[in-house]
């Protein structure tokens, strides 16, 4: 269980990853590229299938179920794919890059013939015009992000601390327009 506290109040909020391993609010690599997925094929066809994003809360036993892997082997959500008879549970792993089937492979041991690798894509950004030209890019360093040899893409969900680094680079960039 994930608790979130980022206001620094006594009052905690549990969140909870949906049945799809998806968080509702957020907004992040792993949403979009189910909305993408969403958005791309027929929804009868995915009606035949259970997808499951990392977070593996409801295997239905109706379906086929597809576990859509976004974060790293170490991870703790990942664990469970130590075990053969979990491996089982799945019709296919997919990977996001080769890579990552090679981590879990070297890691947890998953065999290569449980997997196949879908990898990531984003929609181009159309050239566009900016519509307040004295705003410019904001650089945050990576190291800004880094916990131990982990970047931000591969911590778990909610990112607890970001905010208060966010908030402190935002304060140093207005200070300095």
């Amino acid at each position: 269980m994930t608790v979130l506290n980022v206001t620094g109040l006594k009052e905690e909020a549990v969140v909870q990853p949906g049945e799809d391993g998806t968080y509702a609010e957020s907004r992040g690599g792993t949403e979009m590229m189910m909305e993408g997925l969403k958005a791309r094929l027929d929804s009868e066809l995915l009606e035949k299938f259970n997808i499951i994003c990392s977070r593996v809360r409801k295997i239905d036993l109706n379906k086929p179920n597809i576990l859509w892997l976004h974060d790293t082997w170490d991870d703790p959500e990942s664990q469970h794919l130590k075990e053969e008879e979990n491996l089982k549970k799945f019709m296919k792993l997919v990977f996001v890059s080769n890579y990552q089937q090679q981590t879990f492979n070297m890691g947890l041991g998953v065999p290569y013939s449980a997997g196949i690798v879908l990898q990531n894509a984003i929609e181009p950004i159309e050239v566009h015009e900016k519509p307040d030209p004295s705003c410019t890019s904001m650089y945050i360093p990576r190291s800004k992000f880094m916990v131990g040899n982990k970047g931000i893409s591969s911590m778990p969900k909610p990112l607890i601390n970001v905010k208060n680094t966010l908030i402190s680079h935002i304060m140093v960039i207005r200070r300095t327009l």
